[in-house]
This record gives structure tokens, sequence and C-alpha cells, in this order.
């Protein structure tokens, strides 16, 4: 995170925050006064065997507040709505969707980032903006407002402390422009997170087309949501899929970002490509790119590499 220069930082207040990794349950040995869920998805098969599993997991961890603590939850998600009857203590929703607590109107999106009205149990408690895009971080900022306002902390000062935030690296990362074509590297490597980004680029609307490059992250994932990837990338005007980046992973026979490819073409999005690796989608990005697109470098791997070179290949055409 640029704004504390790093990826944590002590403090001398009376509160500790943390993000919580259920990637390999270890988010189970965290004993929070305090909890929010974003979301629960089907994620890290590699860990889990199926999505009841994960949310099995998820009810442990809110079963383990004390009783004098409380969650904050997004009500958006269908498997946080399962599990809200079973959570023990005091618990408060959020979301854009479904009926909640907190929740967002009148949302406005621009260059500068995203803006909304935000209301506490229908009162109107005044207008939000921050300098980070997309639909998906009006609902995060939500939690964060719900988080405040149980603390004790007026609504205007939360709002000051949100529009400072400028965001964390590899999340919609503006890495510059080159020819006229912006370059954003982003972390995305879940459907969900693919559709997001891609969605809070289109409500941007400043750019002529959206290029995405995507790389694929680990064999499971890959073979598991190969079909959910496919239909995120056709919210772009153009897709290129790098070969994908297999972490620790041992190859799993058929399974490659070729299938990816195969799905994209069979739902009709015609302009998706196979790249086997960094020289040929750059190669592929050069010759599709043109002023006034975003080239949006999307992968948990090592694909950011893809937008920093981009700038070597362009100028030069």
């Amino acid at each position: 995170m640029p704004l504390i220069g790093g990826n944590a930082k002590a403090g001398d207040g009376p509160y500790l925050v943390a993000e919580a990794d259920e990637s390999d349950g270890t988010f189970l040995l965290l004993k929070p006064e305090m909890a929010v869920v974003t979301n629960i998805e089907c994620d890290h098969i590699d860990y889990y065997s199926d999505l009841e599993q994960v949310k099995q997991a998820f009810a442990q961890y809110l079963r383990q507040l004390p009783p004098q603590g409380f969650a904050v939850v997004c009500s958006d998600c269908p498997q946080i709505r399962e599990l809200m009857g079973s959570i023990p203590g005091r618990y408060i929703t959020y979301g854009l969707q479904w009926p909640a607590n907190y929740t967002a109107f009148a949302i406005r999106h621009s260059l500068a980032g995203v803006a909304a009205d935000i209301y506490k149990n229908g009162a109107l408690l005044g207008r939000l903006s921050l300098k980070i895009p997309g639909e998906h971080n009006v609902t995060n900022a939500l939690a964060a407002v719900a988080i405040g306002q149980e603390l004790g902390l007026s609504f205007s000062d939360i709002a000051d402390a949100l529009i400072s935030f400028n965001g964390t690296g590899r999340r919609f990362e503006v890495l510059g422009q080159a020819s006229g074509v912006t370059v954003v590297d982003d972390y995305a490597h879940h459907p969900t997170e693919l559709a997001a980004t891609i969605s809070a680029a289109r409500d941007m609307a400043s750019f002529k087309r959206i290029i995405a490059v995507f790389q694929p992250h680990r064999y499971s994932r890959t073979q598991a949501m190969y079909a959910e990837f496919a239909q995120a990338l056709t919210q772009a005007d153009a897709a290129v899929i790098q070969e994908l980046y297999p972490a620790f992973e041992q190859p799993i026979p058929g399974v490659s970002a070729q299938l990816i490819v195969d799905e994209g073409l069979r739902l009709g999005f015609a302009d998706i490509t196979y790249a086997p690796g960094e020289e040929a989608t750059l190669a592929k990005l050069t010759e599709l790119t043109l002023p006034g697109d975003l080239l949006l470098v999307m992968g948990a791997g090592n694909i950011r590499r893809v937008g920093e070179r981009f700038f070597e290949k362009v100028p030069r055409r």
C-alpha cells in the first residue's frame, strides 16, 4: 500500500486491523473481536474440496467471535446470506443489491474514481468519494463505514479518511501510457474479480476499447473455472490469454489456457487469442492496441511484466 509505504504498519491506537486469508484455512487461527466478510466463493480448491467446505470454514470463523463482538457481512453474497442465521452474535449488513443496514445510491463514475450517497438504515449519512474506481470498491467502502460507525466515528471523519486512500499495488494500478494506450495492472485471478475489474474500467467510459490480458493462475483453478473466466472476459472488447502460471502445482493433463480461449470462442467472443508466453503476448498486443485503448493486464502470476515491457515495444511501431 503506497499510503503506508509497505504491506503493514504499526500504529499506536487500541485496534489492530488484519486481512485474514482463507486460502489455506489459517484464518481460523485468528480470534477477532470484529469480523468483516466481503464474499464467499468456490476458490482455493487445492485446499478445499468444494464450496460447502469453504462455507463451513467461514461459519467456524464467525462462531469464534466473542459475545461482545460483531460481524459486518455483505448481504449481496448468497453464500453469506445462507450463513447469517447461524452467526451466534450481532451482525450488521451492507450491500448494493439486497436490503442492508448500510447501502449506497446515486453512484457516479469518473476518471477521478467513484462517488455515492451512503445510507444507514434508510437515513442518508452523506456523500462519499473514492479515488479508486468500481462499484465493488463502493461496496468495500460500505464495510469500512459500518466498522467506523460502530466504533463511534462520525461519517465526515470516515469520508475524509477514505478519500485519502489511493489504492494498493496491483489493484487497478495505472502503470502509464504509451502511444495513447493506458496500461493498468491488476491482481484479479478469479472470475468475479475479472468481471469487477473490467466493469470498473467500462464504467469510467473514457476509453475507446478495453483490451484484456489475462494469465490464469494454477492448473486446478483453471480446470474448475475456465468457463467462468471466459464468460467474464467477454465484457472486454478483445482478450489475449497467456499460458497459465502454475505456482507450485504440477500439470494436469488437458488443462491449459487454451481451455479459456476455446470456451470464449464457443460463447461467440471472436476477439480472444491464445499466447503461449510473454513474447507472443507482447507481439500480439503491439499489433492489436490503438491510441485510446485501455490495456488491462490481469493475473496473480508474473503477468505484470507484460504491462511493464509494453512500453518498450509500443513506441517503436
